[in-house]
């Protein structure tokens, strides 16, 4: 219901992958900010968010429709903005360590641990860092992406 032009900045925490249509709700964003607008908008990121839990197998999150990679995240983006600058938020993981024989190593060596230690253990070993900490991704992978769009 908004008028075309509205807005200085919109912004939109982890919504993008519970919604159905992806690029109307961007069409939407674009059409409501202003020349010079801003969206600010983050999402999980599908491949990396695993890497996280114990058994990244049995990943599934129902309330999610379609959740997106960064590289998947920044090309939608950069359909309807012109500058999209991506950050990563809280966890990350230094790239070198998202290497699956790492991980496949880590996770058999480690597997007669009860898992709430073995929760515990992973996110000590791979991440780091506060769920405020928003960064710049350069060597890092991130389990929350948020991306800083101008029009």
């Amino acid at each position: 219901p908004f008028n075309d032009k509205e807005f200085d900045v919109v912004v939109s925490f982890e919504t993008i992958e519970h919604l159905e249509d992806q690029e109307q709700f961007l069409q939407g964003a674009k059409r409501i900010l202003k020349d010079d607008g801003i969206l600010v908008i983050s999402t999980p990121d599908r491949e990396i968010i695993p890497l996280f839990l114990v058994n990244p197998k049995e990943y599934s999150n129902p309330f999610h429709v379609r959740e997106l990679s960064k590289q998947e995240f920044q090309t939608l983006l950069s359909k309807y903005f012109k500058t999209v600058d991506l950050f990563g938020q809280g966890q990350y993981l230094q790239k070198h360590k998202t290497d699956r024989k790492y991980i496949a190593s880590a996770k058999k060596f480690f597997t007669w641990l009860p898992e709430s230690f073995r929760l515990k253990l992973k996110t000590w070993l791979l991440g780091t860092g506060k769920t405020d900490v928003i960064f710049k991704l350069e060597d890092k992978q991130s389990k929350y992406l948020v991306a800083v769009c101008l029009s």
